[in-house]
């Protein structure tokens, strides 16, 4: 392992192990070992792996903190750059505590968040422990609700949570039993993105107690130019090599594909979210990366042979648009196809949103408000012209109001409204606790992302407080 390890600490009753990867951020580092470092559980490391950042002020701020935390700051200085995936691994290998928790450099916790976190575990002998998070961007601290848990509890509640949303598939946010990781021999994959898609899934499947803490304890900072935020060609060819590091690494060793099957949907999931973005975004690199795709086809395939998620569906039909595609197709062919997929999948959402449209009409709830007139809620929007279905729209933010969206509706306050509306629709599952703050009980709301990430019923989807 090339690593320059500058102190060793022995902590036999070590709790928590907090590994911290550091890559060019030494414009936030500080308050993120501030928020580690000053913990009111005091049985913690803080593992800060450098790793190869040509930042000097980086290598400078964890020494600093070493030296001023010898007790508890261990740093590690990688010696060739290993990604975010590597960074971890090299923390994982010397963890000492019973739990782990992983904190990006740019972002930060709650000084109480060990402490919580721990209790909970321990008093529920959990494997895993989740909360809530601040999502901070452009100044604003935006309350991020995960799911809640279904009262099933084995392998059919964890691939639920899968199936819902992202949510659970950072490795941040989160506390895990370090057993659960060395036992079942488990690594992320280096020098690519994406390493949180192929690692998460499969510590959810394997855990066997899980519980949440219905408090945010982690603040997720969203910066224009992080990786989280932009497109790439580097982007899809990651999400190709977490399909093949997934399949040759785990998919004979981990209990076969039945447990690795959630990781697969999560990443094909990401694979065609980037392969819209690129088609908006980079349409000169859009072949490319469509016979980049091809490649894997096989892989993905054998994975959605039996859809039961509306998302899932979608993914299908994205893998039947790629087979379409000649192998030596030229760009306007592509196109062609790419059109017919994309005009077949817009179909099928507006066939679901007139069906629940419908449903909620034969349930006394004919007024309905999307909540939100941001880019979902505008994709939203489309799928309602589609279907010829008539709603009010709303959204906190001020200079949005007045917008039109693609359905006609007029973006409005929603004191303007809240009178005139049966019932709220989201498009994001984040969003239900600040809407239920702003909107009280009375009203209730129904989760279009659940709806589509899950096979869930209309009547499992309306959400009160």
């Amino acid at each position: 392992m090339n690593i320059d390890t500058a102190s060793v600490i022995t902590m036999d009753s070590t709790k928590i192990s907090i590994i911290v990867p550091v890559y060019n951020m030494s414009a936030y580092l500080r308050r993120c070992l501030d928020s580690c470092v000053y913990q009111s559980l005091s049985e913690i490391e803080v593992i800060v792996v450098n790793d190869a950042s040509p930042d000097i002020d980086d290598s400078r701020i964890m020494r600093e903190y070493e030296k001023n935390y010898p007790n508890k700051v261990r740093n590690l200085f990688l010696t060739e750059n290993r990604c975010l995936g590597g960074a971890r691994n090299a923390g994982l290998e010397v963890a000492q505590g019973e739990y782990i928790m992983f904190v990006d450099s740019d972002d930060y916790i709650d000084f109480n968040a060990c402490e919580k976190m721990y209790r909970k575990a321990d008093t529920e002998q959990a494997d895993l422990v989740f909360c809530d998070f601040y999502m901070c961007k452009d100044g604003n601290l935006i309350y991020c609700s995960r799911e809640e848990f279904s009262e099933v509890k084995g392998e059919a509640r964890n691939r639920e949570l899968i199936q819902k949303s992202n949510l659970y598939v950072s490795s941040c946010m989160s506390l895990v039993r370090r057993a659960l990781v060395v036992d079942n021999n488990l690594s992320f994959p280096e020098g690519i993105l994406f390493e949180d898609l192929v690692i998460s899934p499969l510590l959810i499947m394997l855990a066997e107690q899980i519980v949440k803490i219905e408090e945010a304890l982690y603040f997720y900072m969203v910066r224009p130019s992080s990786i989280s935020q932009t497109i790439s060609k580097r982007k899809l060819f990651d999400l190709v090599s977490a399909i093949d590091f997934l399949k040759a690494k785990y998919s004979e060793t981990i209990h076969g594909d039945a447990l690795i099957s959630p990781a697969f949907v999560i990443v094909s999931r990401h694979i065609i979210t980037y392969m819209r973005a690129a088609k908006r975004d980079c349409p000169d690199d859009y072949l490319d990366w469509v016979m980049a795709i091809k490649k894997s086809i096989g892989t993905i395939s054998d994975v959605f042979s039996g859809c039961k998620t509306r998302k899932e569906t979608e993914l299908s039909m994205f893998l039947k648009m790629l087979e379409t595609v000649p192998d030596e197709a030229d760009g306007e062919e592509c196109n062609r196809c790419y059109a017919s997929f994309s005009e077949a999948v817009d179909y099928f959402y507006a066939t679901c949103a007139s069906d629940v449209y419908n449903q909620l009409m034969t349930r006394g709830m004919p007024r309905v408000c999307v909540w939100g007139a941001g880019s979902n809620g505008t994709a939203f929007a489309k799928i309602l012209s589609m279907a010829a279905l008539n709603t009010e729209y709303t959204d906190v933010r001020k200079e949005l109001h007045g917008k039109v969206m693609p359905n006609g509706a007029v973006v409005k306050p929603w004191d303007e409204i809240c009178d005139t509306v049966d019932i709220v629709i989201i498009c994001t599952s984040t969003h239900f606790k600040s809407v239920f703050a702003k909107i009280g009980a009375d009203t209730p709301i129904f989760d279009w992302e659940m709806y589509c990430n899950t096979n869930k019923s209309i009547e499992d989807v309306l959400r009160v407080g």
